[in-house]
């Protein structure tokens, strides 16, 4: 079961999500045949199922998976155990993206809550929780809340990480994807700048996390109408996705489409489209027909 589990991953990290879910599901029919129903390792591995479903767009069934590993976490580790933290996290982060901010906040911060009572207020898994916090507020559009909760989330995580640290990275992107919410572009480049630096130094040039920031600096770039800028990092971000990733997982598609609205805004619709459906064969192969993506 416990390989089976890795399988998984792998295959839903490559976006095949069916393969990901047959190996999951054989895994948690053995654990619950040897350990029990209730045993805190068929809790986590009803817990991949429905991270697996969230990454789809099922969100109905994820919250079924994730709802019962809440059920399971609690009854055999306690109400206040960081585990429950985890599953309460997960929960949130189906709410919030299916726009229910209200729910989505109370589980972030019971989960807040327990984190700070079982490890302390400076661990990196309070910095996490703040950091979805944050995100809530940025997608409710309370920028200088959700700056406040980056911001305390950049201060934990240099001092328990260090300066230089990937998670570190991460939070100076988030930062500046709120700066670049709020149009001021100059500050979000200079942080996308900062967390470019970072996450080629600790994960190495070709790595998939530098292809999201180049991504981003050519969206800040895209809103100013630097253009060309805007060209170079996406086609950048491309290529390390395509030789990380392959050339039909669902961030390759996302690129695509950036990459096109480009050339829209530039009119050149012939280069547009011809992206949008290779954005659209590989959304529909690898999310299925019915995924928001391929609605969008």
């Amino acid at each position: 079961a416990t390989t089976l589990n890795n399988i998984a991953s792998v295959y839903d990290d490559q976006g095949r999500y069916e393969e990901a879910l047959a190996s999951y599901e054989e895994a948690l029919s053995i654990e619950k045949e040897s350990l029990g129903d209730r045993h805190p390792s068929v809790a986590t591995t009803l817990n991949n199922i429905a991270s697996v479903y969230d990454d789809q767009g099922r969100y109905k069934e994820a919250l079924a998976y994730y709802e019962e590993d809440l059920s399971i976490s609690k009854e055999s580790l306690g109400d206040r155990h960081p585990s429950v933290a985890i599953t309460l996290n997960n929960i949130a982060t189906v709410y919030k993206a299916q726009g229910r901010y209200k729910k989505a906040l109370a589980n972030y911060e019971e989960a807040l809550s327990i984190k700070k009572e079982s490890l302390g207020d400076r661990h990196p898994d309070v910095a996490i929780t703040l950091s979805n916090i944050a995100l809530v507020y940025a997608s409710q559009g309370r920028y200088e809340e959700a700056l406040a909760n980056y911001k305390e989330d950049l201060s934990i995580s240099k001092e328990s990480l260090g300066d230089r640290h990937p998670d570190v990275a991460t939070t100076l992107n988030n930062i500046a994807s709120v700066y670049d919410s709020q149009g001021r572009y100059k500050e979000a480049l200079a942080y996308y700048e900062e967390d470019l630096s970072i996450s080629k130094e600790s994960l190495g040039d070709r790595h998939p996390s530098v292809a999201i920031t180049l991504n981003n600096i050519a969206t800040v770039y895209k809103a100013q109408g630097r253009y060309k800028k805007a060209l170079a990092n996406y086609e950048e971000a491309l290529s390390i996705k395509k030789e990380s990733l392959g050339d039909r997982h669902p961030d390759v598609a996302i690129t695509l489409n950036n990459i096109a609205t480009v050339y829209k805004a530039q009119g050149r619709y012939e280069e547009a489209l011809a992206n949008c459906k290779e954005e659209l064969s590989i959304s529909k192969e690898s999310l299925g027909d019915r995924h928001p993506s391929v609605a969008i």
